[in-house]
């Protein structure tokens, strides 16, 4: 999936694994480059939710639980692990609708998330593993999927996968 948006020049490039995401985003040179990760971002809500930002700037791991799927009660927790190609040159935290401090790199609570900031005119992958096990867990699935592979080849295979399938459907009338 590719898709740009006109009013800050941003190309995002996505393609995935069984238990991985890649995102490939370019920049414009001529806007703020920022990437927000919104671990309380569920459409349905979430019961709790974290994220955090490591020293170095170039991982972010947390968890969301969210549920309530077609009013059912249910709930789960997934967690992940997200990888960039490039350290940011900032990066921060939010708790609901309070931004923490500079130097606070975990938000936590149901609408918690971070944001990081990067150079303008540069391309930065992100590659991101789940697991409904542990952060652990999401980063083993990262290193098994998605590790030593160019976004190309990931997407490739991608599609390799999705015309397996779909070349099996026969679409016939007028």
């Amino acid at each position: 999936y590719t898709v740009r948006f006109p009013d800050t020049g941003v190309r995002a490039e996505l393609s995935a694994t069984t238990r991985t995401g890649i995102a490939r985003f370019t920049f414009s040179k001529d806007a703020p480059a920022y990437v927000h990760v919104r671990s309380g971002g569920s459409l349905n809500g979430n019961s709790d939710a974290s994220a955090t930002v490591s020293e170095d700037l170039t991982t972010v791991t947390g968890s969301t639980t969210t549920g309530d799927f077609c009013g059912k009660g249910n709930s789960y927790t997934l967690y992940y692990a997200a990888t960039f190609s490039t350290p940011a040159k900032a990066a921060g935290t939010w708790s609901g609708d309070h931004v923490n401090d500079a130097g606070v790199l975990t938000g936590t609570g149901g609408r918690s998330g971070a944001w990081l900031e990067f150079t303008g005119g540069q391309e930065v992958e992100v590659r991101v593993g789940v697991s409904y096990v542990s952060v652990g867990g999401a980063q083993a699935n990262l290193a098994a999927e998605a590790t030593g592979r160019s976004f190309d080849q990931i997407l490739s295979a991608a599609e390799d996968r999705w015309n397996s399938v779909l070349s099996r459907i026969e679409v016939g009338g007028g």
